[in-house]
């Protein structure tokens, strides 16, 4: 689940003026060939909790940072970003259910499509097939034709409690050869579906007690583990998918993890936290390699990605008084080896 998002206020109820208090990035993602960033943000009005404005969508040249794109999303966090595999388009979910999708030649609509009543908190598009999939507070993942928005397939899953119906989902992705999904629920599950189906073929974390965000995850580039954070934990854990083990815990943030995002060649992995700072970590062995200090003044850094080419980019968080300024993506270069 994006680390920033929440259920999003009644809009009626947010319809009056009041001043910004916070902003905040709400999802980042670098397009496959690492030359386009795109980036969500929200910021927060000073009335009712929940009370999302000036929420927008901003993709940047990935060479110079300069904005390309811009798209305001009419108050409505966005909370899913996902590229198709060749780059040509550009998704977002948002907490009003609905799915957006852009032609990235051009940067005009393709469509925009309502999917569910409630917030779609997660997109994630095939690495091999024209297929499309969201989940978010129904608890049920809807795969689409990303061509015309259709709903080729859609599946409730666990079911547990039906008189309370679904447990909401935080985290989807398709692992990246396309074989699996990994689902994380806010009761604490972590779930493996086969990726045609999308039936359970494996439980990595069992159901635990309610939470407000759910357990969220990352694919390793080579598909074989996925890194795992819990909400409100200091670490991250690394899981092998075959086996159903953890094999490393990642110790050393001072604060509640944020973000996870692997180096290309899987080697490393780069971490956000509430102790607003990005750390590096070797794989094989879950040591600290590097800690690097976010900008002055932020509260928290939050989203990260690490591109095929070695940039690695992340989001943040700011409370500064009264109209504090736009969240910047922070793009830093790190080789992807172990020291």
């Amino acid at each position: 689940m994006p680390e920033s998002v929440h259920a999003q206020a009644d809009f009626d109820e947010c319809a009056e003026p009041g001043p910004i208090i916070e902003r905040a990035s709400s999802e980042m993602r670098w397009s496959p060939d690492g030359k386009w960033l795109a980036m969500a943000t929200d910021a927060i009005k000073d009335v009712e909790e929940g009370c999302y404005t000036d929420t927008k969508l901003e993709v940047y040249d990935g060479t110079t940072s300069q904005v390309i794109f811009a798209y305001p999303n009419d108050d409505i966090v966005i909370a899913g970003l996902a590229w198709s595999p060749d780059g040509s388009r550009l998704v977002t979910s948002d907490l009003a259910g609905i799915v957006q999708i852009w032609d990235t030649a051009d940067w005009k609509f393709v469509g925009s499509y309502s999917i569910s009543k409630w917030g779609l908190i997660e997109a994630t598009w095939h690495p091999h097939q024209k297929r499309l999939a969201v989940a978010g507070y129904d608890g049920i993942i809807y795969v689409l034709n990303p061509d015309n928005g259709q709903v080729i397939q859609q599946v409730s899953i666990g079911q547990e409690n039906p008189t309370d119906g679904n447990i909401p989902i935080g985290y989807l992705e398709w692992s990246p050869d396309g074989t699996k999904v990994g689902v994380g629920r806010v009761d604490n599950s972590l779930l493996i579906l086969d990726a045609i189906n999308l039936e359970v073929i494996g439980t990595l974390l069992p159901s635990k007690n309610m939470n407000p965000l759910a357990v969220d995850g990352r694919w390793s580039p080579d598909s074989k583990l996925i890194a795992v954070q819990y909400h409100n934990s200091y670490d991250a854990e690394l899981w092998d998918v075959q086996t159903g083990k953890k094999l490393l815990t990642l110790t050393g943030h001072t604060s509640y993890l944020n973000g996870r995002a692997w180096s290309p060649s899987g080697k490393l992995i780069a971490t956000t936290s509430m102790d607003k700072t990005v750390r590096i970590w070797d794989v094989a062995t879950g040591q600290q390699q590097k800690v690097i200090a976010g900008p002055n003044d932020i509260d928290q850094t939050l989203h990260i990605d690490w591109s095929i080419d070695g940039k690695i980019a992340y989001g943040y968080s700011i409370k500064k008084g009264i109209e504090p300024p736009p969240i910047i993506p922070q793009i830093i270069v790190i080789p992807d080896s172990v020291k």
